[in-house]
């Protein structure tokens, strides 16, 4: 994205809101679809039903982890497109990559899990 944005004001071309989720969007697409063709040649779709039927919570709660969880990544995708436009590119990826250890320790505080090296 930061080279993107790069090329965009070397051409002079103003970075809007729309081109920004244009761009977003087709990231998103390209992941989405490359997980889908591995999940089927991996035939992981089998084994979602499978893993719900041996969640500790029950079946029902385990599909609303994951309703929940996609919601969440919709949610955080939509705030990195907000600082994008609103700052710059190379922001957004500071900020995504300070998530990463934000997010570990919320789950070691979360799940009350010990962990083991």
């Amino acid at each position: 994205m930061p080279a993107l944005e790069y090329t965009h004001l070397k051409a002079g071309m103003p970075i809007t809101f729309d081109l920004v989720m244009q761009i977003q969007f087709l990231i998103s697409m390209f992941a989405t679809l490359f997980c889908t063709i591995l999940m089927i040649i991996n035939k992981d779709f089998q084994v979602i039903s499978k893993e719900a039927g041996e969640y500790g919570l029950g079946e029902t709660k385990y599909y609303m982890v994951i309703a929940f969880a996609a919601v969440a990544m919709q949610l955080l995708i939509i705030g990195s497109i907000g600082v994008i436009f609103c700052s710059t590119s190379l922001l957004g990826g500071l900020v995504s990559s300070l998530l990463v250890p934000v997010q570990q320790v919320f789950a070691v505080v979360f799940f009350a899990r010990e962990i083991q090296c």
